[in-house]
């Protein structure tokens, strides 16, 4: 039975069902993306005293594919799950395509390229979540556009390259903060490489400017709770 079209159910059905409310808050409140809010009227944590009126504004990191679900319900009016299930596989089909593209550049052989992306299309974790709600598959995806764009840098030495690496793996982290771990990965790397000074200042500058943004974003995210 095709579940594509179908509400949360299942393992994680309760996790699922609070994103597709987020991608619906979007839809009925305010488009802001920094502004996520719910329809659940009994919060965990209840509002401060003398606020009268409760919006449903809630802490949920970044829910960018919820915004874009929840754009596509306000523009088509229909709440209908497709939308975020959509959205969830076609980033996880990109993150695989991405990740094909960069074995072939790395000159590996058309079956070894293939044997891979099989590999990870084949995981049964990756494929459940491939057909869900749970921002987990799209900062994946990211983090894999972001390794394809560090990958672009140390081919052509340009750190447009090196800055859009760091603009991917921070959007990835600021939808899920655990993704944080890549971009570390590779500013340590980088570092670890070396090169000409000017050079390793602007890398510096970048890795603390991404670290900025996200530590200030990780404190408002801490306010909205």
């Amino acid at each position: 039975q095709n579940h594509f079209f179908r509400f949360p159910s299942h393992l994680h059905a309760w996790t699922q069902s609070d994103r597709y409310a987020l991608a619906v808050g979007y839809a009925e409140n305010s488009l802001n993306p920094f502004l996520p809010s719910t329809p659940n009227l009994y919060p965990k944590y209840p509002p401060e005293e003398g606020l009268t009126v409760y919006t449903g504004i809630t802490s949920a990191a970044l829910p960018l594919p919820e915004w874009l679900a929840g754009t596509a319900m306000r523009i088509s009016g229909n709440l209908h799950p497709a939308w975020l299930r959509g959205i969830v596989l076609f980033s996880g089909l990109t993150g695989i395509f991405l990740l094909y593209r960069m074995s072939r550049e790395l000159l590996t052989p058309f079956p070894l390229s293939f044997l891979l992306v099989t590999a990870a299309f084949s995981s049964p974790v990756f494929t459940y979540y491939l057909n869900g709600f749970i921002p987990g598959i799209p900062a994946l995806a990211l983090s894999i556009a972001g390794f394809y764009a560090y990958f672009s840098f140390l081919k052509s030495d340009r750190s447009v390259f090196f800055a859009l690496s760091m603009a991917l793996f921070l959007l990835a982290a600021m939808i899920r903060p655990p993704f944080l771990m890549p971009m570390l990965a590779v500013v340590l790397v980088q570092l670890l490489l070396g090169g000409w000074p000017a050079k390793q200042l602007r890398i510096w500058l970048l890795a603390m400017v991404n670290l900025l943004v996200f530590g200030i974003f990780m404190v408002y995210d801490n306010h909205l709770q």
